[in-house]
C-alpha cells in the first residue's frame, strides 16, 4: 500500500501587535528630577532663570501630549501656573523622539517670589481628561479614557528662586521655551 503525504498549507497571520508602553523621559537639565535646583542670576542685577529640559520617546509612536506646570498637585488658583503645553508627533509613525525644554524666570513663577516650588513636566501618550468632575488632585494629569490603555509620566524638580517685586532692567523675559 503506497501513502501519499500532503503538505498542510501554511497558516499567514498578523503578527501580533506591539503592547503600548508608557512614554520614556531621559537626559534631564539641568540636574535629574527629584533634586533641588537654586536658580541663580546669570550675573548681578539680573534675574535669576534656567531652563529645565527632557527628552521624551516613545517606542510605539503616539502622538505624545506635554505640560509643564509650577505648585501642582493640588491645583489652587492663584498659585499653580500653566507653562508651555503642546503635542509632540512621530515624523514616520514609528517612534517618537524629542526634547521639551521649558525656560524658568521670574515673569513665570510671579513676584515676588523668594522661596521653593515645584515644577512639574507632565507627558501622557493618550488624551488628557477636561472633565469639571475631576479633582485638584489629578485636574492636569489624568487621561480621558483610563481604559484606552495609555500612560501619563511625570518629572519634578523642586527649585529654589528669588525674585523682587520689581523687574530688574537688564532682564524682562517671560516663560517660555527657547
Amino acid at each position: 500500500m503506497s501513502a501519499c503525504i500532503i503538505p498542510v498549507a501554511p497558516n499567514f497571520q498578523d503578527q501580533p501587535s506591539v503592547p503600548n508602553s508608557p512614554p520614556y523621559l531621559s537626559g534631564y537639565q539641568p540636574k535629574p528630577p527629584g533634586e533641588i535646583y537654586t536658580i541663580l542670576p546669570d550675573k548681578p542685577g539680573d534675574d535669576p532663570q534656567a531652563t529645565f529640559s527632557a527628552n521624551v520617546s516613545d517606542i510605539n509612536g503616539d502622538t505624545l501630549q506635554y505640560l509643564w506646570v509650577l505648585d501642582y498637585p493640588p491645583f489652587k488658583n492663584g498659585v499653580t501656573k500653566l507653562g508651555n503645553q503642546g503635542n509632540i508627533t512621530s515624523p514616520d509613525g514609528l517612534a517618537t523622539y524629542a526634547p521639551i525644554p521649558f525656560l524658568v524666570t521670574c515673569n513665570f513663577v510671579g513676584r515676588p517670589s523668594d522661596g521653593t516650588h515645584q515644577l512639574e513636566l507632565i507627558v501622557a501618550d493618550r488624551a488628557l481628561s477636561t472633565s469639571p468632575t475631576l479633582t485638584a488632585d489629578n485636574v492636569l494629569d489624568t487621561l480621558e479614557d483610563p481604559n484606552d490603555g495609555g500612560f501619563v509620566v511625570r518629572a519634578n524638580w523642586l527649585i529654589n528662586i528669588s525674585c523682587s517685586a520689581v523687574a530688574s532692567s537688564t532682564s524682562a523675559t517671560t516663560g517660555s521655551s527657547p
